[in-house]
């Protein structure tokens, strides 16, 4: 098929003067080549219609042109002839120096091999103040169900509370699941007044358990309390889960939640 590309303009090389005869071989060779550029031209429209959408890729190839693959469900561009694929609508695409953008974080990637990472980044936050006198939950997240469906992958709280007033001891509590269960507990004495500072390391270990691991830092005391605990069976991260900090134990003053976050480091 004749390809755009190869086109010329026709060139008149013959003129006749009035009343002059014309060969009858000429005229048919005349109309022969008129014939022939109507339809190279009917061909091109139709391979251009082709473009549009088709399984079979167009004839005419220049670097530029844009081609939906009707087989694959992709709209292709042809360059440095050959054809590089810009979209696909249902297959996977391997993305080499792209820019993503609205990529929500939790997402889920995987590799070529077994591995599989989540884009890290804050998925909760909370910075409304919440003060309390009595036991109770100081601040309370919830990890959508499917957001954590990767073993290994790992969740941490921070979080920063402040002791006020009177001076007496306290205890909170880092609790985790279904039914928020406590998982670590900090224990803080009576002379404790002033800003902590809590983190807690989340690994998921299976769909249901999560091994948890923290710490906490005392700014009067200068001193920091750790502990540790593996998952158990009252998980199930195939549904919501609540992760909270709960004040279990105060003698006196006042605990306030100041803020916190909740992100994916993997």
């Amino acid at each position: 098929m004749t390809n755009i590309s190869d086109l010329s303009a026709l060139v008149s090389n013959a003129s006749l003067a009035t009343a002059q005869k014309i060969a009858a071989a000429e005229h048919n060779a005349v109309r022969t080549i008129y014939d022939n550029r109507a339809n190279a031209l009917l061909n091109i429209v139709t391979d251009l219609e082709k473009n549009y959408s088709s399984a079979s890729a167009p004839n005419d190839t220049p670097d530029g042109k844009l081609w939906y693959d009707s087989s694959g469900l992709l709209v292709k561009l042809r360059r440095s002839s050959a054809w590089e694929t810009l979209v696909g609508l249902t297959l996977a695409q391997t993305l080499t120096n792209k820019t993503l953008t609205g990529i929500g974080v939790g997402t889920t990637f995987a590799t070529g091999g077994s591995d599989t990472y989540k884009a890290s980044g804050v998925l909760l936050r909370n910075t409304a103040e919440n003060a309390r006198t009595t036991t109770g939950v100081l601040r309370a997240f919830t990890v959508a169900a499917g957001d954590w469906d990767t073993n290994g992958q790992v969740i941490r709280l921070t979080a920063y509370i402040e002791k006020s007033g009177a001076s007496g001891t306290c205890t909170i509590q880092v609790r985790f699941g279904t039914t928020p269960t406590s998982r670590i507990a900090f224990s803080f004495t009576a002379d404790t007044t002033g800003a902590y500072y809590i983190e807690a390391i989340l690994t998921r270990i299976s769909a249901t358990a999560v091994d948890v691991a923290g710490y906490a830092l005392s700014e009067l005391e200068a001193d920091s309390v750790a502990a540790f605990n593996a998952g158990s069976a009252d998980i199930d991260l195939t549904a919501a889960q609540t992760l909270d900090l709960n004040l279990s134990a105060i003698s006196a003053g006042t605990v306030t939640w100041q803020g916190g976050i909740v992100e994916f480091l993997a």
